[in-house]
């Protein structure tokens, strides 16, 4: 029986048809204008599916259009905003920051959706000629045609500082806004929402508290009505602003309200005879860590508050080694004073475990001379 062997054939390689100038033109407009769609939230209107837009944008960089396709996108986007910018300037004072807002939230969506067409060029063109990415370049053209366009940039500062303004004299805002407005900032760059609003936001808030008047003489009311201020001042900024802001608005309070008065408040407590050992003595605890916090951690003030401390807790050592008043009392001061000694270090950490020392040798010593005493005396 003959069988017949059947020849293998491989078909001749068929050469892909190239696509021409004049069909990536054509697939052009038709990705073009699915933009002008989105922009317009008309996704109804858009002629093709999803999955045709995506495919046409991934022929044309298959077959080298991706320049075409990069720079037709930023020409869109770049048009898109500048009509953006125009509706947001005519807001009136009232809905601006709002309408920002509101913009930019479409914004990113839009990018989003666009970005999904040209995924492909995202990951090929786009990282072979180290452009940015498409959601990068949404956001760097909407910051440069409606952020910091002429019309919007100082406009939008002057805004958000008469609000804060208004608020720090209990007048009634939107703090939601102003949350989410920097929040935008914040997108756009850590440098954006430092340069064009953070750093003239310290300074304003530098003249706003300068110009403060407290109406007392007294140097601990005072600084327990300047304390309320940067309690305040710190719920504002931790509802609306970014956090990184807390440490840089209580520092700019803390120059203009205690240290621009330091020589004043320091003769104040000269000429009301405040001691920092009576104040132990009385438990003032909080007015004592003022009266520590006031001339600066490289001044003569906690100088004199750690010497009263010495003095008070080492007073009458004898009282405290004698075993059972020496560890109800040794308790007694760790509660009463633990909470101060935790604080004090936290604020003064050039060199704690010096201070420590000190006191510990002191005690030693006592320990010392009181194992010299006859044990009958002791209890």
């Amino acid at each position: 029986m003959n069988s017949t062997k059947q020849k293998f054939l491989i078909a001749p390689f068929k050469e892909q048809v190239r696509m021409n100038s004049k069909q990536a033109e054509t697939n052009w407009e038709i990705l073009k204008e699915a933009m002008h769609d989105i922009f317009r939230q008309n996704l109804s209107g858009i002629g093709n599916s999803w999955e045709e837009l995506y495919r046409k944008a991934y022929n044309m960089a298959l077959h080298k259009y991706g320049d075409m396709m990069y720079s037709g996108l930023k020409q869109t986007v770049e048009e898109h905003l500048k009509t953006v910018a125009e509706d947001i300037a005519e807001a009136n004072d009232e809905t601006f920051l709002a309408e920002l807002n509101q913009k930019w939230r479409e914004h990113k969506i839009s990018m989003v959706m666009i970005r999904d067409i040209f995924m492909y060029m995202d990951r090929t063109h786009v990282i072979a000629c180290k452009k940015l990415s498409v959601l990068d370049l949404g956001t760097h053209l909407f910051l440069d045609h409606v952020v910091r366009s002429p019309t919007i940039k100082g406009r939008l500062l002057s805004t958000v500082l008469d609000q804060i303004h208004k608020d720090r004299c209990s007048l009634s805002i939107d703090r939601v806004v102003l949350k989410d407005i920097s929040e935008m900032l914040m997108e756009l760059g850590k440098d954006v929402y430092v340069d064009d609003f953070e750093t003239p936001f310290l300074a304003e808030s530098a003249r706003f508290y300068q110009d403060q008047h407290i109406g007392t003489d007294n140097c601990l009311e005072y600084l327990k009505t300047v304390d309320s201020m940067m309690a305040e001042e710190e719920s504002r900024v931790t509802q609306y602003l970014d956090h990184l802001t807390v440490p840089k608005i209580k520092e700019v309070m803390q120059q203009a309200l205690v240290t621009n008065h330091r020589d004043r408040l320091l003769t104040s407590l000269a000429e009301e005879e405040l001691r920092p050992a009576a104040m132990l003595n009385d438990a003032k605890l909080e007015d004592l860590l003022r009266m520590y916090e006031l001339p600066g951690p490289h001044e003569r003030g906690p100088g004199q508050v750690r010497q009263a401390g010495r003095s008070h807790f080492c007073y009458q050592p004898g009282d405290f080694v004698r075993p059972v008043s020496f560890i109800s009392g040794l308790l007694n001061s760790n509660d009463k004073y633990d909470w101060l000694i935790d604080l004090a270090l936290i604020k003064d950490m050039r060199s704690p475990t010096h201070h420590q020392m000190q006191q510990y040798g002191y005690f030693l010593s006592v320990m010392q001379c009181e194992d010299e005493t006859p044990s009958e005396t002791r209890f």
